[in-house]
């Protein structure tokens, strides 16, 4: 059996399908969180969890430096934007290196301007967070994960999780 390594290397980022390469210096993703309730009844010897939702999701970006057309569209906390952040995953096994890509497609809204720190001789980098509305994973061609918490939508490796739950509510 060998051992497969995989870092992600690298990345860029669009926002409404313009590039912003060179713009970024760190991009965290959405983290989808499942939000559990608690059941325990009589007779139970204990207690358990169930997931009946999920957490709001952001996704965070720390830019390098300040940028008028970001700024602009940071501003309108109203308008959806969509942004893709593409990756290069690298992989390392017996047989060497590989490269395979990672994207992360995100709708959403910006949630204001960015703070900027003004230091002597040093770079502005603000930072802005990203109200997330829908997400979508996929690595190597394969869509990992899709999440649209407007249409209820919520699919792993394809299948859709929600679609009787939507059916049950006529949606």
């Amino acid at each position: 059996m060998s051992v497969k390594i995989n870092k992600l290397t690298n990345g860029n980022v669009y926002i409404d399908g313009i590039s912003h390469f060179g713009s970024f210096k760190e991009v965290s993703s959405p983290e989808l969180k499942a939000v559990q309730v608690e059941h325990n009844a009589l007779g139970m010897i204990g207690k358990l969890e169930f997931p009946v939702g999920f957490d709001k999701m952001s996704l965070k970006i720390a830019w390098n430096g300040t940028y008028p057309e970001a700024l602009i569209l940071n501003s309108d906390i109203y308008a959806t934007a969509f942004l893709q952040i593409r990756g290069n995953v690298q992989g390392w096994d017996a047989l060497g290196k590989t490269d395979t890509a990672i994207l992360w497609n995100v709708r959403g809204r910006f949630t204001g301007t960015p703070s900027v720190e003004l230091k002597q001789m040093s770079d502005a980098e603000p930072s802005t967070e990203f109200a997330v509305q829908s997400f979508q994973l996929i690595q190597n061609g394969i869509e990992i994960v899709y999440i649209d918490f407007l249409t209820q939508e919520y699919r792993v490796l394809l299948v859709d999780k929600t679609a009787k739950y939507r059916a049950n509510l006529g949606i």
